[in-house]
């Protein structure tokens, strides 16, 4: 069952990945609602019943790492799928009404709004008390822009500002253009290293089995490589030589950002 679940992982992450890049793609709305895409109620539907399958499978298999695992994984599905219900802005000709994850709304008018900024996709409107994201994979961001249109000159644009020295050693956000997906492949790399070292160390001091240990182990090894090969030449391929070689053939074409070549986003597009 341990194996299974690590099979899972390189499934699950192919998928995901794969409906993440869908749940991009430009969608409008004819209610006055910004919410996720519908990709995400998928994804949390798919993980709760296929992470549901192989949890039943530990329990009665008494896996108990397996089966804290699944269970990890059902209860990140499930925010999923709260989240497409939740998340939500409803707007209006003055004001817009913003409901979080636990379901607590807020209102805020527009002339309460001071400033907007893309930060990897993500369009970032604050208040003095409270701030507003929409991602790139939420529905309705089009319309809401063009409720807001009337207010646009009154709120500051904070990427129409001077750029700084570049430093040796770049900040995740100021390395790659889609933050959220890099920091969720980071995470699936942590995962894959912390099953890998467990069912490693499981076969040796429990099963024997140092066939299986071996091999584990070494897995455990590639995807630290792999792990420290992504992050170092994400932060260090502008100022290094060698790391800009790794990045080459790490990222595809354009996923990096150039620090010496910077362009002032428009974050009233959400192209």
């Amino acid at each position: 069952m341990v194996n299974c679940f690590s099979i899972s992982l390189v499934l699950i992450y192919i998928l995901i990945s794969f409906l993440m890049l869908l749940a991009r793609k430009e969608r409008s709305t004819k209610k006055n609602i910004v919410f996720l895409s519908p990709i995400f109620l998928i994804v949390g539907i798919l993980g709760v019943v296929g992470f549901s399958v192989f949890e039943i499978g530990s329990i009665i298999g008494k896996d108990v790492v397996a089966a804290a695992g699944f269970m990890a994984f059902i209860l990140m599905s499930l925010s999923l799928i709260v989240a497409y219900f939740n998340c939500r802005l409803y707007f209006f000709d003055t004001y817009v009404i913003k409901q979080n994850f636990l379901r607590f709304k807020k209102k805020i008018d527009y002339d309460d709004f001071l400033t907007i900024k893309k930060e990897n996709g993500t369009v970032i409107f604050r208040t003095k008390k409270t701030k507003i994201k929409i991602s790139s994979q939420m529905v309705g961001k089009r319309e809401f822009f063009t409720a807001l249109k009337p207010y646009k000159n009154n709120i500051q644009d904070l990427n129409n500002v001077p750029f700084g020295k570049v430093p040796r050693v770049l900040k995740y956000k100021d390395a790659v253009y889609n933050y959220g997906e890099f920091v969720f492949g980071i995470v699936i790399f942590v995962l894959f290293e912390i099953v890998s070292l467990v069912i490693a160390f499981l076969n040796i001091f429990k099963f024997n089995n140092y066939g299986i240990a071996g091999l584990f182990a070494g897995l455990f090894l590639l995807v630290c490589l792999a792990h420290i090969a992504t992050v170092e030449s994400a932060k260090r391929h502008h100022s290094s030589s060698f790391w800009a070689f790794v990045a080459k053939y790490t990222y595809k074409k354009g996923y990096l950002k150039n620090p010496y070549n910077r362009k002032k986003e428009n974050p009233w597009s959400m192209n």
